[in-house]
């Protein structure tokens, strides 16, 4: 019998947390270096302190910034995959959600890749290659947390059709 390796409902993979988190400091750090080269460029230009002028370009400078880190927030909550026993779905969208689905059983080959930030983080991305109506292409699980994991998990149940399309041959 064989041991199924997902759980009944599937398993449901975000990006690294730990990369978005990563994301939105570098955002705040490129808002807070925007902020004061503006504002070294204003009491440049005029001898009297700009007081109001820098709390204004201040909180302008902070809705933007909160804005796209929101973005980024929501991306990543509205942006996941489902690996099932049979397949591996993919969501996307905020107001419109997207739902692609593909079968394990098209899948040939499952690699994966690692920069060297990911190295650092921990995360990766997951190719599948799959053989579908005469073409071939690849479904990526971007930026995913422990994708040597996945790549196991992913490879077990490819193997594991392999091993049912072949008892269903005898």
């Amino acid at each position: 019998m064989n041991e199924n390796i997902f759980h009944s409902s599937g398993v449901t993979l975000h990006s690294s947390v730990v990369l978005v988190i990563f994301k939105i400091v570098l955002l705040q750090v490129f808002f807070v270096g925007i902020y004061f080269l503006l504002l070294w460029q204003l009491n440049a230009l005029s001898p009297a302190p700009l007081k109001s002028g820098g709390i204004i370009l201040f909180l302008v400078l902070q809705s933007v910034q909160l804005f796209w880190s929101l973005a980024l927030f929501m991306r990543w909550f509205f942006r996941y995959y489902e690996l099932t026993s049979k397949e591996i779905i993919f969501y996307q969208g905020v107001l419109f959600q997207q739902r692609k689905s593909y079968s394990l059983e098209k899948v040939e080959t499952v690699t994966m890749e690692r920069s060297i930030l990911g190295r650092l983080l921990k995360y990766g991305t997951v190719s599948a290659e799959l053989y579908m109506s005469n073409a071939r292409f690849a479904i990526k699980l971007q930026d995913i947390p422990d994708p040597e994991k996945y790549v196991r998990m992913l490879e077990k149940a490819i193997g594991d059709f392999g091993t049912q399309s072949s008892s269903n041959d005898d």
